[in-house]
């Protein structure tokens, strides 16, 4: 009698529960079919291997966005002599572009939270809108189109910088933020 569970789900459970609880296995049934799969998609179950690659690609985005930021400094003098403008001017090309993201996790971080939408459906449409924007912001021909695309790239740019953390943490939850490899 105690252990009725083992052989299949008591009658009075079926007839109280129906639904499902809170990680989307049917309660009062005990197959773990459901259960397994929400194991696998889970970040914090994935191997090591997974997580590290997935943790470098976070890395090489968060690299572009930032080298995309910081680049147009050297090329200052180019947009000057390129569009007849002052220095002043010029290096609003770089301002646009850090507004831009910083306006960006206004709109994607909360977006990233929604559980049907997810980090993914973030990230990959907003870096390849960024991909897309760096071509044309290489080829316009007056400045303020430059100012809009480099906004733009900067907008597009943001959710690897708002939400790399929060998708880092997802890799290794909060049974490994104890590790600390420089404590005494």
């Amino acid at each position: 009698m105690a252990l009725s569970w083992l052989t299949g789900t008591p009658p009075m459970i079926q007839r109280e529960f129906s639904g499902s609880n809170l990680c989307g296995c049917p309660v009062g049934t005990f197959s773990l079919a459901p259960c397994i799969d929400l194991f696998h998609r889970n970040p914090q179950n994935w191997p090591t291997s997974k997580k590290a690659c997935a943790l470098l690609q976070l890395c090489f985005y968060s690299m572009a966005v930032y080298g995309a930021s910081s680049m147009y400094v050297p090329g200052e003098g180019g947009v000057m002599q390129r569009f007849h403008v002052g220095a002043t001017p010029a290096a609003i090309g770089l301002a646009i572009y850090v507004v831009g993201y910083g306006i960006g996790p206004l709109l994607f971080a909360p977006l990233s939270e929604i559980a049907s939408i997810g980090r993914n459906w973030v990230y990959v449409p907003t870096f390849f809108l960024f991909v897309i924007l760096s071509i044309p912001t290489a080829f316009v021909e007056n400045y303020a189109g430059l100012l809009v695309l480099r906004f733009l790239t900067g907008f597009f740019g943001s959710p690897c910088l708002a939400n790399g953390g929060a998708s880092v943490g997802d890799l290794v939850g909060s049974i490994s933020a104890d590790f600390r490899p420089f404590a005494d």
